[in-house]
């Protein structure tokens, strides 16, 4: 328990401490500009007009966080963040959910009340005992996720780092992998909605 206090303290500090945005990141920013920062971007994939990066390391990494992934496009700058880290639990996902509900009040904390919370197994799954929790999210039969819709008027956070939505969830890696699981923030700042209405794939 310990080691969850400590993750929800240190993330507390990263979120909300100093001027710069989530992870030492602003919305806007260039690749350029974030390269000159001391970040190495490999370009994983392109999608219409926006790039998926990801990078080991950002100006303000968090050892809970393993990978971090980037979109940017040339007008838009960077527009969204997703960070990912490996959790290993045991079979009923008590580590999981501990780390899961650690970063949930954390954020809860900051940016207020969230607007969704989702966590339940989908119907007809036969993963449904405390024992299974785990391959119930391996097999991608359980959902487990919250997301805060923010209104920049009433957060002032929200408002001066343009954060939209911010979301945290949790994710199987696989049937072959049961034991461990992705731990996943997400910030889209408000200008990722621009790139959202003129793509007509979906966006990372």
């Amino acid at each position: 328990m310990l080691r969850f206090l400590f993750v929800a303290v240190a993330i507390h500090c990263f979120v909300s401490v100093g001027f710069a945005g989530p992870f030492g990141l602003d919305s806007g920013m260039s690749k350029t500009k974030i390269e000159r920062l001391g970040v190495k971007l490999n370009a994983e994939e392109e999608m219409g007009s926006f790039v998926v990066y990801s990078t080991k390391r950002v100006p303000k990494s968090h050892s809970s966080f393993e990978k971090y992934f980037l979109i940017i496009s040339p007008d838009q700058g960077l527009s969204k963040i997703v960070a990912e880290g490996t959790i290993t639990s045991r079979p009923d996902g008590s580590d999981v959910k501990d780390a899961y509900n650690a970063l949930k009040g954390t954020i809860t904390k900051i940016y207020g009340e969230p607007a969704l919370e989702e966590d339940y197994l989908i119907d007809g799954s036969i993963w449904g005992r405390a024992r299974d929790w785990m391959m119930s999210l391996a097999t991608n039969e359980r959902v487990l996720e919250t997301y805060w819709l923010l209104d920049p008027e009433k957060v002032e956070r929200a408002k001066t780092h343009k954060i939209d939505v911010i979301g945290v969830k949790c994710l199987g890696m696989g049937a072959f992998l049961p034991h461990q699981a992705k731990l996943v923030l997400i910030y889209e700042f408000q200008n990722f909605s621009l790139l959202k209405e003129r793509e007509d794939e979906d966006v990372f």
